[in-house]
């Protein structure tokens, strides 16, 4: 009696936890091929909106008495800012946030903007008009998140 030839041979018998087994790692499989392949299959509709968006990415010269604002809609903000001497100072209009009334230097912080506002950034008078000029880096970040995911600000 001649064998089967191989191609007609069954596949061996797997016991049931063994073929469940093998099915729960095909779908983890498939599950993180998705994941790492950015599918929006699991994504939601909702969220193609960046996570950080860049209100302002420049470097002033503030004169005397100058000040720049920006114009910000409801959301959580990050403004990262780096000032020469004398340094400058920040307000946060129209948000529950910290201002910074004494010249500043240097300044990372966050604000969440309940709804329309600005952050405006200032050289102040000096004295009798006669201050300095301050060298000013601002970037300022819109991060966003979901208003259910938001909780207080990092």
């Amino acid at each position: 009696m001649n064998p089967k030839p191989a191609s007609f041979r069954q596949p061996p018998s797997y016991s049931g936890a063994r073929m469940i087994a093998w099915a729960a790692l095909r779908v983890t499989a498939l599950i993180a091929m998705l994941a790492l392949a950015g599918c929006d299959l699991l994504d939601d509709p909702g969220s193609k909106v960046p996570p950080i968006e860049t209100v302002a990415d420049t470097i002033e010269t503030l004169k005397n008495g100058e000040s720049l604002s920006w114009k910000l809609r409801p959301g959580l903000y990050q403004l990262q800012l780096t000032a020469d001497s004398p340094g400058v100072t920040v307000t946060w209009i129209g948000g529950d946030c910290r201002d910074f009334k004494e010249r500043m230097r240097e300044v990372v912080t966050k604000c969440r903007m309940e709804m329309n506002g600005q952050v405006k950034i200032a050289n102040p008078s000096g004295f009798l008009g006669m201050g300095e000029n301050a060298s000013v880096t601002i970037k300022i970040t819109r991060i966003n998140i979901k208003l259910s995911d938001e909780g207080n600000p990092p």
